[in-house]
């Protein structure tokens, strides 16, 4: 029954497609189009949900190191998720970032177990930053040893960095300028437990006496990526990461992740285009409703 409506459905579609393409005018179609992806992506959406609920445990279990002691399961586009009522300190440095974000960063630090680094790309000037090490602090095996490592190549690019300052008491720096002692000023107050290092992704023409990124910390179990969508950028950092990764315990959690989902599309959204490449060693297991990042869990080579 299923099978016949389906394809009665695909077959009334054909037919008003053909009737459209004759009568409505290229930028009526092109609005149709847009119109036709959005609903693509909101039934994927659907989807992803569906099988997420479906196979919500996680498996070997990853389990909060806080008193709550619970289990990391599966959340995909939720209205309300394990972290969407947890309070959090507020947070005093300008910000990208949404709610959501900033208490899903206390949440996933939770299950931080201290058999691995914790690693960030990409801090701007900080926001992630302090909500990451909040949320660790929070955390028995976050000890007074390790500290969280983050890296960019700290370079100001007024273009589309000063609009995020407006508002605040905070002067734009000069274009190209580094921002690295902005954002030590930044997390300060979490500054003995901060190792910020100015290394880049790709060559971007700004940044040329900035070094590329190298990891000699040894194991990773946790990292926050949000260093931009292109594949080189990506492949970059995971080529010099992943042989840290643990199988089945490191953790990703990638920022723009959802942005494929913008209309029209657009060609430098690559984020996801790089995951679906490691052909499953990236276990998709929270998507975030009410910002762009989703994360996963590295399974090792397949």
């Amino acid at each position: 029954m299923l099978k016949r409506i389906l394809h009665r459905g695909a077959e009334e579609l054909r037919r008003l497609y053909n009737v459209l393409a004759v009568l409505l005018p290229s930028c009526a179609l092109t609005r149709l189009a847009d119109e036709a992806l959005r609903f693509r992506h909101r039934l994927n959406d659907v989807v992803r949900r569906r099988k997420a609920r479906k196979n919500s445990e996680i498996t070997p279990p990853i389990t909060a190191q806080t008193h709550t002691s619970s289990c990391l399961r599966r959340e995909i586009l939720e209205k309300t998720t394990s972290w969407s009522e947890l309070n959090i300190p507020p947070c005093p440095v300008p910000s990208m970032l949404t709610l959501d974000e900033m208490r899903y960063y206390h949440y996933i630090s939770s299950f931080y177990s201290g058999a691995g680094a914790v690693v960030e790309i990409g801090p701007w000037i900080g926001s992630s930053t302090y909500n990451i090490v909040g949320g660790l602090l929070d955390n028995p095996a976050f000890s007074a040893d390790k500290h969280l490592y983050v890296y960019d190549d700290f370079v100001w690019r007024s273009s589309w960095m000063n609009k995020w300052l407006v508002g605040t008491d905070i002067a734009p720096l000069n274009n190209h300028d580094s921002f690295l002692p902005l954002f030590h000023k930044m997390t300060g107050a979490y500054a003995g437990r901060i190792e910020a290092q100015a290394m880049k992704l790709m060559d971007a023409g700004d940044n040329s006496d900035v070094p590329w990124f190298k990891w000699e910390h040894g194991a990773v179990e946790l990292c926050f990526i949000d260093c931009g969508r292109a594949l080189k950028m990506n492949e970059t950092w995971y080529k010099e990461l992943s042989p840290h990764f643990i199988p089945d315990r490191t953790i990703i959690v990638m920022q723009d992740w959802q942005n494929f989902k913008n209309v029209p599309e657009q060609f430098w959204e690559n984020t996801k285009i790089f995951t679906d490449s490691k052909q499953g060693r990236f276990d998709h297991i929270h998507e975030l409703r009410h910002s762009g990042t989703a994360t996963f869990i590295y399974r090792g080579k397949m």
